[in-house]
């Protein structure tokens, strides 16, 4: 069976096949009608150059031109290599540099965010081993606001907080974050500004928690009325159980009381005196004759 060319198919002669004239001149014909001529070409060009081809968009084919843009929002354009390869790079999250033994100045941010993994000695955190910083500026000078610079710390995991100026590149103290888990006193004794907690109009007998209270016409205080003023300081083991109250009148001197909740139970307001006070005002009699009469508490003098 004769071969063919691949592209025109023009028969292949076997080795042993007698080519005739006729067949050579097939495969001329062939040739003729298969090659395209500078003429074909030139009006190739000239068909397509008139093309109305529109422009790609979502819904239809057509052409489309390319942008190297990393920042536009265009849907009827296609992103080059450079552009793929810069979005790429920018969501692949970066490795944080080590410039452990550098100090930071506020002028190391400018318009920008940045990290890095520092020695907590080096930049002012002693108890911190190592930490890693986060830097951070809204502008290009103090204009837009100071710069702040957060740092996580590595050996007792303290988050920390500090701010400066790049117009004296030098940064305020650290101050830490406040951490709820912290293992210090989280129980309000008085106001945020130190003055004692206003209860006017409550109840005393709920003031369980330790503090230092202040108000009027508190129920079940020593006196009760609007304008009865008393400052009221509890201790406490147990609020269920076990509380001591002092009550002090906000306008009048040596005016103190107490009262306990002893096992759940209150006891009535009292007006305790030390002892050397009450003694102080016992009567004190000097006489010759034998104790006689007299009140309790009196102390008696004899002499001979």
């Amino acid at each position: 069976m004769p071969q063919e060319t691949d592209r025109l198919k023009l028969p292949l002669p076997l080795g042993n096949e007698r080519v005739t004239r006729d067949s050579i001149s097939m495969i001329f014909e062939k040739i003729d009608a298969g090659v395209a001529t500078q003429e074909d070409l030139d009006a190739l060009r000239e068909a397509v150059s008139h093309m109305d081809i529109p422009d790609a968009s979502l819904t239809q084919k057509g052409k489309v031109q390319l942008s190297s843009k990393t920042d536009g929002t265009s849907e009827t354009v296609a992103a080059t290599e450079k552009a793929v390869k810069a979005a790429v790079d920018s969501a692949i999250p970066r490795l944080i540099p080590d410039t452990r033994g550098v100090a930071t100045k506020p002028s190391d941010y400018r318009k920008n965010i940045a990290y890095s993994f520092k020695s907590g000695s080096m930049i002012g955190l002693p108890a911190e081993l190592y930490v890693v910083l986060h830097g951070l500026k809204g502008w290009n000078d103090d204009s837009g606001g100071v710069t702040h610079e957060y740092a996580s710390g590595g050996t007792t995991g303290g988050m920390y907080h500090r701010t400066g100026t790049t117009a004296n590149d030098t940064w305020g103290p650290w101050m830490q974050i406040v951490d709820q888990g912290a293992p210090w006193q989280k129980r309000k004794l008085t106001e945020d500004n130190g003055l004692s907690i206003n209860v006017s109009n409550g109840n005393a007998n709920n003031l369980v928690a330790a503090g230092f209270y202040v108000g009027e016409n508190i129920a079940h205080a020593p006196t009760t009325a609007s304008g009865a003023w008393w400052y009221i300081e509890v201790q406490a083991m147990s609020s269920d159980s076990w509380v001591i109250q002092k009550a002090y009148d906000l306008f009048s001197a040596g005016s103190f009381r107490m009262r306990i909740k002893s096992n759940g139970t209150w006891t009535a307001w009292s007006q305790d005196l030390f002892q050397s006070l009450l003694d102080a005002k016992n009567r004190h009699i000097i006489s010759s004759a034998a104790p006689s009469g007299g009140n309790d508490g009196d102390i008696w003098y004899q002499y001979s």
